[in-house]
């Protein structure tokens, strides 16, 4: 898997030679949280993302558009005597095929679909427990090594993997996305309470093109 996410990276440098390229830079906020059978409470936290993009035009309407984002996602769950947030980092790279409608001579409509590959770069949970008049904080990396007992992770896998869905409106070099995501994999499968919890991202960007 890191192997194919490398050789992705790789396959979006090379190909700067092509006309029929454009690149981008954007940015924006994201609401993610968890998606699975057994996640119950979990509630939309704000993010937020950066990256660069390009845009392969096959034809006048049809476009491959692969980027490579630094996107914060995870979820917060807020309880009467409990608080918990969790604050994955990833560097995340999405190909997006997109068809492209003309609202006028300046103004595009994308409507975008594909895959998504996500290396997590780290991150925090942090869980607040409220008994008797005190509180007990317990935080800890979610990603890292798992068998250091004093210093232990949640999780030692930090790929991520799943599909995504989009639309950008395309005023002259100017862009407005709205995209969302759903991871396909289990982030935490080897901690019981977060068991089947997969990522689950909403996001507005803006953006500009070269």
């Amino acid at each position: 898997m890191k192997k194919i996410f490398v050789l992705a990276i790789f396959a979006i440098v090379s190909v700067t030679t092509f006309a029929q390229i454009s690149w981008n830079v954007k940015g924006g906020i994201n609401f993610s949280s968890f998606g699975g059978e057994d996640i119950n409470g979990s509630q939309l936290k704000l993010n937020y993302q950066i990256g660069v993009g390009m845009d392969y035009a096959l034809s006048k309407r049809l476009s491959i558009q692969p980027s490579v984002l630094f996107i914060t996602k995870g979820a917060k769950y807020d309880q009467s005597q409990e608080k918990t947030t969790l604050n994955p980092q990833y560097i995340e790279l999405p190909i997006m095929a997109a068809y492209k409608y003309r609202l006028s001579d300046n103004v595009k409509l994308a409507i975008s679909a594909g895959p998504y590959m996500a290396y997590a770069l780290g991150g925090k949970y942090k869980d607040e427990i409220y008994t008797s008049g005190t509180t007990t904080l317990v935080e800890k990396n979610i990603f890292g090594d798992r068998n250091n007992f004093e210093n232990r992770s949640l999780s030692d896998n930090r790929f991520d993997y799943g599909l995504g869905v989009g639309t950008t409106l395309e005023v002259r070099n100017f862009l407005i996305g709205l995209n969302a995501s759903s991871g396909l994999k289990k982030i935490l499968k080897d901690v019981s309470r977060f068991k089947d919890a997969k990522n689950v991202c909403y996001s507005l960007s803006v953006g500009y093109k070269f």
